[in-house]
């Protein structure tokens, strides 16, 4: 197996995983997709956009922008 098929069977593993766990109830696959495929436009540019959104995300209950 190459190294993105092992990526991708990593990463799909790691997903199953949080579904699965009752440790991270709440947590589906399409809750999973929405913050692993960003729409474009919300896509940070820089490092410090990044920051920023994790930051905004933290400060929210539900892990929402605010």
């Amino acid at each position: 197996m190459d190294s993105s098929g092992l990526g991708k069977a990593a990463c799909d593993l790691a997903k199953d995983l949080l579904v699965r766990s009752d440790a991270y109830k709440g947590i589906t696959c399409e809750l999973l997709e929405k913050y692993l495929h960003l729409d474009k436009t919300t896509r940070p540019q820089t490092v410090a956009d990044l920051f920023d959104q994790v930051f905004e995300s933290a400060q929210s209950a539900k892990g929402e922008r605010v």
